[in-house]
């Protein structure tokens, strides 16, 4: 009799398990992997759609400017200031961070407000392609989830095209080279080392801040990200000091400043990418999508006004 019940009792549990077991995998699998970005590019974005209707509510006409460009046209120096600003441990992780995740918990706990989320590259990207910008518990639940399979749908190199293009740099401006253009008037892949640095010092609060506006904020992440370049090698002691001002230019020879525009070595900008996809790069020929959301002619923008 007890035999009996004990098995009846087992049994119940196997089948509460497994019930939970098929719920939870069909609500991860319910999640979007990005998949469907892996050959063709996003026309409009979850955050751009959040932008145009709080514009609207506010009685703005807003104007996306949005330019799509394959990775090889974004300067090195762009996207090596985006990788040791937003994800220094790009290459290592599958998704998130868990150092950075508990960094950011302590900080919260001591703040006592939701005010650091440690997000990587690939939980921003998950974020701006297909949640919002408003926070929540519930919202970052869904960005881990999302990211981690977005990891397994895309390759490194595809993610880092896809948040370079879709990133918010300003005020309706997305992506490296409408960034580009609207604060330098230059395309992407002209950005000297400064500007490239400036860029990536405010994704953080893309709307509050402007890569020039005096604020301590930008010059005390300008200046962090500049130290992590010289300390990765990125940028020699000379270059470091001059460009924080410790050295004056006209104190030292032109020559310790030629690196400006050097490109980053192939395997520093696809470290971790297959070799297939470097040999690529090598030879011009682009990995990412063939697609484009607007034709790519000189100075084109992309304007939208409601599109859903």
């Amino acid at each position: 009799m007890m035999l009996r019940k004990g098995v009846k009792i087992f049994l119940r549990i196997l089948i509460a398990t497994f019930m939970l077991l098929l719920i939870g995998y069909a609500v991860y699998s319910s999640f979007p992997d990005g998949s469907e970005f892996k050959h063709k590019n996003p026309k409009l974005t979850a955050v751009m759609r959040q932008r145009i209707e709080e514009a609207q509510k506010a009685g703005l006409k807003p104007r996306i400017r949005y330019i799509w460009v394959p990775l090889s046209k974004i300067s090195p120096h762009l996207i090596r200031a985006v990788i040791l600003s937003e994800d220094a441990r790009f290459y290592q992780h599958h998704g998130f961070d868990f150092q950075a995740i508990k960094l950011a918990a302590e900080k919260n706990l001591k703040r006592k407000r939701f005010a650091y989320g440690g997000s990587t590259i690939t939980q921003q990207l998950a974020r701006n392609l297909y949640l919002s910008t408003r926070k929540s518990l519930w919202r970052k639940f869904k960005e881990l989830i999302i990211a981690y399979r977005m990891e397994n749908a895309l390759s490194k190199r595809r993610i880092l095209e896809l948040y370079l293009n879709i990133a918010e740099w300003g005020r309706w401006v997305f992506g490296a080279e409408a960034a580009s253009r609207y604060y330098y008037h230059k395309h992407a892949n002209q950005l000297t080392l400064d500007e490239a640095v400036r860029l990536a010092v405010i994704l953080p609060s893309p709307i509050k801040h402007s890569p020039y506006d005096g604020s301590k904020f930008v010059e005390r992440r300008r200046r962090r990200i500049l130290y992590w370049m010289y300390r990765t090698g990125y940028i020699s002691k000379t270059r470091y000091l001059t460009m924080i001002g410790k050295i004056k230019p006209d104190t030292i020879g032109l020559d310790s400043l030629v690196d400006e525009r050097l490109p980053l070595k192939i395997r520093d900008i696809l470290q971790g990418d297959s070799v297939e996809n470097e040999k690529e790069s090598l030879t011009g020929r682009d990995t990412g999508a063939t697609g484009s959301p607007e034709p790519q002619t000189e100075g084109n923008t992309t304007t939208h006004t409601g599109a859903k």
